[in-house]
C-alpha cells in the first residue's frame, strides 16, 4: 500500500485496498483460528517426560558440569568430551 502512495495511485483506490485487506483478514482469521501458543509446550513436557527414562549421557554430563568451575582449557576437553557422547 505505500509503495502504490508513493507510485502516485489516488487516495481513494488505497482505501478501498486497505479495506478490501481488512476484510481478508478477518476472514482468514475466522476460517484458521490461531491455535493455543501454550499447546506445544505441554507437547514438548510429554517428550520430555518420556525420554527422562532413558537419558542421554551427554545430558547427565552437562547437568553435573560446573561451567563457571572450569578452565578454558578444561572447558574445551569437556566439549570434546560431550561431543563423543553425542
Amino acid at each position: 500500500m505505500q509503495v502504490a502512495a508513493l507510485a502516485g495511485v489516488p487516495n481513494e483506490v488505497i482505501k478501498n485496498a486497505k479495506k478490501q485487506l481488512r476484510t481478508l483478514e478477518q476472514q482468514s482469521a475466522m476460517q484458521n483460528p490461531q491455535g493455543d501458543l501454550f499447546a506445544a509446550v505441554s507437547v514438548a513436557a510429554d517428550i520430555q517426560q518420556s525420554t527422562d527414562a532413558v537419558e542421554n549421557p551427554a545430558l547427565a554430563a552437562l547437568r553435573d558440569m560446573q561451567p563457571d568451575e572450569l578452565s578454558p582449557k578444561a572447558a574445551l576437553e569437556k566439549l570434546y568430551e560431550l561431543k563423543k557422547l553425542v
